[in-house]
């Protein structure tokens, strides 16, 4: 069987299994998901290329850059080329991955269940989907309705998300399989972790809630720094930071230099809006929680799949200004060695679980099921997890854990 997972945040933190025989045995799982892998064909859209694992088994048909490319753009379609070149691979392959976050990925769905000649199942991975109002709702179901004969695996990144999708997508629960994501510095020159950082900061455009960080961090007076490309800047942002002086909006940063500023902050804070039933921002804060970064969060479906809260980060509950204010204050006066051992923690909890690497074996792993559905690898150690916060710190072994 592959390494637990564990099944909490709480019970991936700094006590528990050691670290490298963890590491080791998931390379082990990813060499026998490799051997697995070389018996079928495998085309897909995402863009995995940093792993070896993935390049080696999966043909990725790249995004393009077309004269239509601007004009299908508006409709969020930036590669309509992708249709017809999927259309003419996916006969040629046992098994065909799409990408959750590309509409072109699923209307070629609904169009490739209309073709007698194309069989392979389909797996749709990093699924992370949001119906913003009724027409969108019927769109989507629509789409999966019609694609429903090749649809056998959806990934979206939690559990419970399995309802969701049942509920507003009617896609079927025994084909939703959650994967976590995954930190997304892998392959990049990671920044110096600086300690002396003594401000807040915040970044991102998709489904944040800056406007009830903003007031909190205004009454608390704590230096803030947001960083949004001015590409994506959200209208009237601008306008609101401009009103608080404590606060600065950086759309000039570089990858490099956001990551650098991330590495010296004394925390990283992500407002999620409020009722979301999607995850989002989970590579944004697992990218920040590898640099031993406290990151305060929302509670929402994504930060409760990787954030304990007190132990590797710290989640505002109900979130409203108030309940940022408490949180934000109580993060920020953490004692100098808790805050580091906070912060330790949430390294910890991304290097073992939810480093790149484990991610893409899960993912093509639990696609492999579809393909050949063959017992677990027996050659790996039973693992063991720390128990919840309230347990003691005592350590239980976790056997028979499938949670891929």
């Amino acid at each position: 069987m592959p390494p637990s997972s564990g099944s909490s945040a709480g019970s991936r933190c700094l006590a528990g299994p050691d670290e490298t025989e963890v590491l080791a045995s998931q390379l082990r799982w990813g060499a026998r998901v490799s051997e697995r892998a070389n018996r079928f064909r495998f085309v897909g859209t995402l863009p995995f290329d940093k792993s070896s694992l993935w390049t080696t088994h999966v043909h990725t048909l790249a995004e393009r850059t077309t004269r239509w490319s601007r004009l299908t753009g508006r409709v969020g379609i930036p590669d309509i080329t992708i249709i017809p070149r999927l259309l003419r691979a996916a006969p040629r392959h046992d098994l065909v991955f799409l990408n959750g976050g590309e509409r072109a990925d699923l209307l070629y769905l609904a169009i490739a269940a209309c073709c007698p000649w194309i069989r392979a199942p389909h797996v749709i991975v990093d699924a992370h989907w949001q119906l913003d109002s009724p027409a969108s709702r019927m769109m989507a179901r629509l789409l999966f309705r019609l694609g429903r004969r090749l649809l056998r695996q959806v990934q979206p990144h939690s559990e419970e998300e399995i309802a969701i999708y049942a509920e507003d997508f009617g896609i079927d629960p025994g084909v939703v399989h959650p994967v976590p994501w995954s930190d997304s510095i892998t392959g990049y020159e990671r920044p110096a972790v600086d300690e002396t950082g003594d401000y807040v900061l915040s970044g991102g455009i998709s489904y944040r809630d800056y406007d009830t960080l903003l007031p909190a961090v205004g009454e608390l007076g704590l230096p803030l720094r947001i960083g949004v490309p001015a590409a994506w800047l959200p209208a009237g942002l601008a306008e609101k930071v401009a009103g608080y002086p404590n606060v600065s909006l950086h759309t000039d940063w570089t990858y490099e230099e956001y990551w650098r500023q991330v590495a010296r902050c004394r925390l990283f804070a992500m407002p999620i809006q409020a009722g979301l039933r999607r995850c989002t921002a989970d590579q944004t804060m697992l990218s920040a929680m590898s640099l031993n970064r406290v990151v305060v969060a929302s509670d929402a479906i994504s930060s409760r799949l990787y954030i304990d809260d007190g132990v590797n980060g710290h989640l505002v509950m109900r979130p409203s200004r108030e309940a940022w204010v408490a949180k934000l204050r109580e993060a920020w006066d953490m004692p100098r060695e808790s805050r580091l051992e906070t912060g330790a923690k949430a390294g910890r909890t991304v290097r073992l679980w939810f480093n790149e690497s484990w991610r893409i074996i899960r993912t093509l792993d639990a696609a492999l099921k579809i393909l050949s559905p063959e017992a677990g690898y027996a050659g790996l150690p039973v693992q063991a997890r720390v128990l919840p916060p309230g347990s003691g710190g005592s350590v239980a072994p976790v056997a028979g854990s499938r949670l891929a």
